[in-house]
């Protein structure tokens, strides 16, 4: 039989060896399966537990990052953004009370971030009764970022059919940011699968050199995927413009109907003003 992979005809590295592009490929090809698996597992225990702190059908857990748009390998992090309901975020900003009409919707966004972030994190410290216990001892608050761009919270699950831990980071973004990110390169899938074969094989080129993350100082690897779409967009040409959904494309949640329809965090400091 044939030993080369024909959607790979085109790639060339010159890379130290031990790093060959078929050999990579073929390996991950093989593993994207279950990496798919274990994400979208990962993705509905975290739904379910944060409907248990805000709510039955008021938190929505949407897969991003490389685990979405396919150059993850089996050590990568489980990126997660929980969407909430409108009734949900007007709780986190006003508490039942009211709120300072002057907050700007991004202000509103951040706040209901941050307050969500600390919310379920007290959520998983905490262990109140036996049932609750079992669920949440799969999970284990690791750490907490507030001064970031967005507020995260970093968390390790434990899977019930074992394995090891995987390390999962929550946004609660309402802008849906990186949803629609991750979404616009998940779209070159579609289109042509070479482009995420070649995203892959360069986040793996970086990986191995330790030259990303930005915490480090170098670029994400959402970035080096960009660039090979890029690469594939304007030298390859095997993907034309891509187009970006907006955010309420992308939600999973029905807004309300009225004057607070639409509005997102901000229609939701707006009532909290007026409550």
């Amino acid at each position: 039989g044939e030993s080369s992979i024909e959607p790979l005809d085109f790639l060339r590295f010159d890379v130290p060896a031990g790093i060959i592009a078929h050999g990579i490929l073929g390996s991950e090809i093989g593993d994207q399966l279950a990496i798919s698996a274990s994400s979208e597992r990962t993705r509905a225990a975290l739904q379910e537990e944060a409907c248990s702190v805000f709510g039955a059908g008021r938190a929505h857990a949407h897969l991003v990052g490389s685990r979405l748009y396919g150059a993850a390998s089996m050590d990568s992090d489980v990126d997660l953004v929980v969407e909430l309901s409108e009734d949900a975020q007007r709780e986190l900003l006003g508490f039942g009370g009211a709120h300072p009409s002057n907050l700007a919707p991004e202000d509103a966004s951040r706040l209901v971030a941050g307050r969500a972030v600390m919310t379920f994190r007290r959520h998983f410290e905490s262990r109140v009764g036996p049932g609750e216990a079992s669920a949440c001892g799969r999970w284990r608050a690791v750490d907490v970022a507030l001064d970031t761009r967005q507020p995260l919270l970093r968390l390790e699950y434990h899977e019930p059919r074992g394995g090891e831990a995987l390390t999962v980071e929550v946004l609660f973004d309402q802008t849906l940011l990186a949803v629609r990110k991750s979404a616009l390169v998940a779209s070159c899938w579609a289109v042509d699968p070479r482009a995420v074969h070649l995203a892959r094989l360069v986040r793996h080129w970086a990986g191995v050199r330790r030259i990303v993350g930005q915490q480090q100082g170098y670029l994400s690897g959402y970035a080096w995927a960009l660039m090979a779409v890029f690469y594939c967009q304007r030298r390859l040409g095997l993907l034309g413009a891509l187009r970006p959904r907006s955010a309420s494309e992308h939600r999973a949640l029905a807004p309300p109907s009225g004057p607070e329809a639409g509005a997102g965090a901000g229609a939701a400091a707006a009532a909290a003003a007026s409550a």
